[in-house]
């Protein structure tokens, strides 16, 4: 059998709010009742009705009827709007005897639970007024049973836990009427910190019974409870909605730790039938905003009854909560005087553009505004400049308008960073024919916009601006002189808040500005300032880098006579290059450069301060203030060069460019005792040219080869004269594309018949000519060229920026009869800087070598010598059949020397075969008188060379001669046919040979190929044997025969066919025998 579903019944949130006595006073909560449903069985509960006791004493004559609700809404919380009332019961409670028991039939819905669901009710009661007869009247219930059926009528076990619920005892009061005062709060405030702020005026009446106000509970429902520093209540004396010095402070200020705080009372009484008024006061903070709002709800009152002595109920006719109006805060705006006005009084007469002349600090507090115009008047009383009294004047104010700047980093002057809000405006006269109102309005080109649209920790945002003036005024000792921030008939400038789009709130403060004279102690063009002679350009080392000049400056004294000197103090210079200068500059400086090179060189004058890490932003500016002003006196020019230091953050391809933006303010000049201020007259920017980082080459003079002697008898060939060292950084490779030299030697330039420039891989100052690449050959390179010779390079030298460095050779042929015994032949490069050319590979830029100082060769010193020749004579075999040989003669050579003896060292030699000599010809050596003279060395590639170095070297007596055999091996794989050709392909370059005597290089003269007579040639090979039918020997016919056969022959070939063209025959017989009686057949 299926057991029965349970119902729990049990105490839910039960009221504890007293009850005003009040007619009528309907549905007042006085228990709060769940009712939950047994989970573990699948049947509904119906719940049909309860059983109540009301136990209080509460006169029965004053019950009418008592209700349940169905807790629809937040649980706990009696809301009839929301609440569903479930039924009620109204028959002769007046009539029965206390405690009255009645049951109450949930007659108008039913209350269903499903299995597991749980829902609240609320028991109310309805009551006429009585009077406070005694103090602890109060209403009280007990509920002793829930009527309930299974949907089937079934039966549902019923528990009560307690038995019964027993609701609070809710005591019978007077009532407190709240209400919210007439008086209307502003739509909007000034957002921010704000002190006393009335957000509502609230009012209190008592019914019944007097009333002592205790506390009061505010909800804060504004923006955020952030806003608000403190909150209070005031005592509206006089009841006029307005915080008067005459209203009292009737609670402590307090500070919301959550949306919700209570204050409490300092005794305040409210009598039956008056209206007491309070004020509902707050104290902002900066975080208040701008769109922000302040609002409060009130949603509960302490009051003690006295009569009850109970917290008295609040009156039904005005329920709580109530809410105060919305107050939204608007963005404020201060102005002030900046921290940085300008410092010169004087100024030319004539025309003069971007004289500052104020700077002011504006001020966006708690919001964001755009401010759109300003209005400006000139000041019309005399001022004392330097004992001097200057006055306003009519024609100066005309001729004069207002330029307006935002002064980006606050410094008071006109920067390149500092941003121009209008181009044009009226004139500042105070004329009422053209300015009716006295002033001038300064539409701006573009907004000034301050502040944040969203809170800041700062709570407020301030901006410079510089009010300047272009003017034209024509007489001296005139004032100008403008009037900030009250023209007399309203504020001088507009405003609006971005958020709320309300007008910004002003304020009221009013100042003047400094102000500026004219003067005719100087001309109206006394500064004239041009980019310079030589401004850099084109390539400049990447990575670190000092005194790199990047900016040259003319700045003239254009006046003459006795006129002043002028003296320059400060230069604001800007950059826009590609580069990021915060990252890539470390410091900056100024050079007076004396030559006008735009280089820092020798004589220049270095100028204080250096800047270090200058600049703050990309392409951002710096103003570089002398330590020392520097003088310029009439009718002078000074060239000043900027320069920078790079960092290793300079990296390949950037570039640097600097210019003056607005020559007309970025000069600080002045007369030399400091009083008058003159500026360059034009705006038109001043541009350095690009500067882009490329890799770095720079050349030396390697040492190499130390100075030597060569012959002044015979010709010498290919004697190596200057190795010339290249370095690269580690950027990018550089090819290098020529050179130019000039001749230094005491010979004749044309003693030099040729110049061969060669790319020494390897570095060792000689040319490996089977490895190492000619860049350049040129005969009689000095002749008619004033002893210089620009040579270009048929390929490049590229020097890797792996390795940083490469090498070339310089070397010369010597025409003997240009030199005298005792003279020398030397060149150099004059100027590295001008003398070759060199590029980035990556960069693609013209590289510059940074050094101007000359790099000069060692001499070559002619001496006398004897001479050398050499010539081939004949092998000893011109032919070998087809096989493996060693140590074959295949040429000869034939020394001779005249003079003095020569001592041979070594010679090389180059095969030129028609086959690939490489394994098939080894072992090349020297012989000398059939012994070996040198080691044997292998050809290393097909028409290669051999050095013989002998050992011990082979001296030649003079008008002697001495015969090195050249040997080798020969392969046995040569093919028939094959001709073996050796040569000397330079015998001046490829015989090495000094005079035995004074150890001096002797070349042969001549520079043909030298060939043997001679060349062995692999051939096939023949043999003959007596033929099997050779006839056998003994007795023939005497007498004439004919064809008698007497001997056969048989030949045989190997590796090629032979051809036969003669037989030598020996005739051995007894008797004569004529040839022509011989026959031969095949």
């Amino acid at each position: 059998m299926q057991a029965l579903p349970k119902l729990l019944v049990s105490p839910g949130i039960m009221p504890t709010e007293n009850v005003g006595n009040e007619t009528p006073s309907h549905d007042v909560p006085i228990m709060h009742v769940n009712l939950s449903a047994d989970s573990t069985n699948d049947k509904k509960i119906k719940v049909t009705g309860v059983t109540i006791q009301q136990v209080g004493n509460i006169p029965k004559d004053n019950l009418t009827n008592i209700t349940v609700y169905l807790d629809s809404g937040v649980i706990g919380k009696f809301e009839p709007s929301t609440d569903i009332l479930l039924g009620f019961n109204n028959t002769a409670i007046g009539n029965a005897t206390n405690p009255i028991n009645t049951s109450i039939a949930l007659n108008l819905t039913d209350l269903t639970l499903n299995p597991g669901e749980t829902e609240s009710i609320f028991v109310c009661i309805n009551y006429t007024s009585f009077p406070l007869s005694q103090e602890g009247l109060h209403f009280q219930m007990k509920l002793w049973d829930a009527s309930s059926q299974d949907m089937r009528g079934g039966a549902v076990d019923v528990t009560l836990q307690p038995k019964p619920i027993a609701s609070n005892p809710i005591f019978a009061t007077g009532t407190l009427k709240v209400w919210k005062g007439a008086i209307t709060a502003p739509q909007y405030i000034g957002a921010g910190e704000n002190e006393t702020v009335v957000i509502m005026q609230v009012n209190f009446s008592a019914t019944i019974e007097k009333s002592t106000l205790k506390n009061i509970t505010l909800k804060w429902t504004g923006s955020n409870t952030s806003d608000v520093e403190s909150i209070c209540l005031y005592n509206d004396t006089d009841k006029d909605g307005i915080l008067d010095a005459s209203d009292v402070r009737v609670t402590e200020w307090a500070s919301f730790t959550d949306n919700e705080i209570t204050l409490s009372f300092d005794d305040q009484t409210v009598p039956v039938a008056e209206n007491v008024s309070y004020l509902i006061v707050v104290n902002t903070t900066k975080l208040f905003w701008s769109n922000d709002c302040l609002r409060v709800n009130i949603t509960d009152v302490d009051a003690i009854g006295d009569l009850s002595g109970k917290i008295v109920a609040i009156s039904q006719d005005t329920p709580l909560p109530i809410a105060s109006d919305e107050i939204k805060g608007t963005a404020k705006v201060r102005v002030e005087l900046g921290e940085n006005q300008p410092i010169y009084k004087w100024i030319p007469k004539g025309d003069q553009i971007n004289i500052e002349v104020v700077q002011l600090k504006f001020t966006a507090i708690a919001g964001k505004v755009n401010i759109t115009s300003l209005k400006l008047q000139m000041n019309e009383s005399p001022r004392t400049i330097d004992v001097a009294t200057v006055s306003f004047d009519s024609d100066v104010a005309n001729a004069t308008y207002p330029k307006v700047w935002i002064d980006v980093n606050g410094n008071g002057e006109i920067n390149p960073s500092d941003i121009s809000l209008n181009t044009t405006a009226g004139n500042l006269s105070r004329d009422p024919s053209i300015n009716p109102y006295g002033f001038v309005e300064v539409s701006l080109d573009k907004n000034l916009t301050i502040g944040s649209e969203t809170e800041t920790p700062e709570g407020e945002e301030s901006k410079y601006i510089i009010i300047a003036v272009n003017t034209s005024a024509d007489a001296a000792s005139k004032k100008i002189e403008i009037e900030i921030n009250w023209t007399g008939t309203e504020y001088n400038y507009t405003c609006y808040d971005v958020i709320t789009g309300q007008e910004g709130l002003h304020d009221e403060t009013q100042f003047t500005s400094n102000y500026v004279a004219t003067t005719d102690i100087v001309d109206e063009d006394s500064a004239l300032i041009d980019i310079g002679p030589n401004p850099p350009s084109g390539a400049v080392n990447a990575g670190e880098n000092t005194f790199v000049g990047v900016l040259q400056l003319n700045i003239t004294n254009n006046m003459t006579g006795l006129k002043p000197s002028l003296e320059l103090r400060a230069i604001t210079i800007a950059a826009n290059g590609t580069a990021n200068e915060t990252t890539d500059i470390s410091a900056l400086g100024l050079i007076e450069d004396k030559d006008m090179d735009g280089e820092y060189s020798t004589g220049d004058v270095l100028l204080e301060p250096i800047l270090s890490q200058p600049f703050e932003e990309n392409n951002g500016n710096v103003t570089l203030t002398l330590t020392t002003p520097l003088e310029i006196s009439a009718g002078a020019t000074k060239t000043l060069l900027f320069f920078v230091n790079t960092t290793s953050n300079f990296e390949l391809t950037e570039n640097l460019r600097f210019y003056i933006w607005n020559p007309s303010i970025c000069f600080n000049i002045t007369t030399n005792d400091g009083k008058v201020s003159v500026v360059n007259r034009t705006e038109i920017a001043l541009v350095g040219e690009s500067l882009t980082a490329s890799g770095i080459v720079s050349a030396t003079f390697t040492g190499k080869p130390e100075a030597y002697n060569i012959s002044s008898e015979v010709n010498s060939t290919l004697m190596p004269l200057m190795q010339i060292k290249f370095d690269v950084g580690p950027t990018e490779p550089v090819n290098i594309t020529n050179i130019t030299l000039n001749y230094t030697g005491s010979a004749n330039n044309y003693s030099i018949s040729r110049i061969v420039i060669v790319n020494d891989t390897d570095g060792d100052a000689q040319w490996d000519f089977e490895t190492e690449a000619k860049l350049n050959e040129t005969t009689n390179p000095f002749v008619g060229n004033n002893n210089r010779t620009k040579l270009l390079f048929t390929g490049n030298l590229t020097v890797s920026n792996v390795t940083g460095y490469g090498y070339l050779l310089v070397l010369v042929d010597i025409n003997a009869s240009a030199i005298d015994e005792g003279q020398n032949v030397s060149v150099m490069i004059s100027n590295p800087k001008e003398d070759y050319n060199a590029s980035g590979i990556i960069s693609g830029l013209d590289i510059d070598d940074p050094s101007t100082e000359p790099i000069k060769s060692n001499a070559l010193t002619a001496i006398w010598t004897g001479k050398l020749s050499v010539t081939t004579i004949n092998i000893a075999r011109s032919t070998l059949v087809k096989g493996t040989y060693y140590e074959v003669e295949l040429m000869k050579l034939q020394f001779s020397a005249s003079d003095e003896s020569i001592n041979i060292s070594s010679i090389r030699i180059q095969v030129n075969s028609s086959f690939n000599e490489t394994g098939n010809i080894t072992n090349v050596a020297a012989k000398v008188d059939g012994a070996l003279r040198s080691s044997k060395v292998n050809f290393t590639k097909d028409d290669g060379y051999v050095v013989l170095e002998l050992d011990p070297e082979l001296k030649i007596p003079v008008i002697k001669t001495r015969n090195v055999s050249i040997v080798a091996d020969i392969s046995g794989e040569l093919s028939v046919g094959s001709e073996i050709v050796l040569r000397i392909e330079n015998p001046a370059r490829d015989i090495e040979a000094k005079s035995a005597d004074i150890n001096v290089s002797v070349q042969n003269e001549t520079t043909t190929p030298l060939y043997s007579p001679q060349n062995v040639t692999i051939t096939g090979s023949v043999s003959v044997a007596q033929g099997v039918n050779t006839t056998a020997e003994g007795p023939v016919v005497a007498g004439a025969q004919n064809h008698t056969e007497i001997l056969q022959l048989n030949f045989s070939a190997k590796y090629e066919d032979v051809n036969i063209t003669a037989i030598n025959l020996t005739w051995e017989g007894t008797f004569n025998c004529s040839p022509n009686n011989i026959t031969i057949g095949v």
